[in-house]
């Protein structure tokens, strides 16, 4: 808080921190010598406590967006010869799995650090998770 806004040199900005009572719930702002009481002002209580309630939910979509990116990034890496390096250029390339997954093997070994054979193995990560999303977990193909 304070620190930051010294080594930015913004020290001309107040700075207030949340008081919160044994519920969790903010009663009261601090900057650190005097206290503000919401106790009689409902309005400004209503306000700061929309202002916490937003800067939790952009928090907390930025955590879930950052975990999905990773979560995305790591199971292309069980491709064979995907690692880390070659799932980002993919991504960044393509957008999206989905995208990924339309896209021919050309198309994937056009991609600079994308050789032949690692778009071959793309290709085939996808043509089977195609063909296995089709199937119901848990029952086996009968051979005719």
């Amino acid at each position: 808080g304070r620190a930051a806004l010294e080594e930015t040199g913004h020290t001309e900005i107040p700075l207030y921190g949340m008081i919160k009572d044994d519920f969790h719930k903010t009663r009261a702002m601090t900057d650190g010598e005097n206290e503000l009481s919401f106790a009689r002002r409902q309005d400004v209580y209503v306000l700061i406590y929309k202002i916490q309630e937003e800067a939790h939910r952009i928090a907390v979509s930025s955590v879930m967006r950052a975990k999905s990116k990773t979560l995305t990034r790591s199971s292309l890496e069980a491709i064979p010869g995907i690692g880390p390096a070659k799932a980002k250029r993919l991504l960044a390339a393509f957008g999206s799995l989905r995208a990924l997954g339309d896209a021919n093997e050309q198309t994937v070994a056009a991609v600079r650090g994308i050789s032949e054979r690692d778009a071959k193995a793309v290709a085939a990560y996808f043509a089977e998770k195609k063909t296995n999303a089709g199937k119901k977990p848990g029952k086996k193909e009968n051979p005719t």
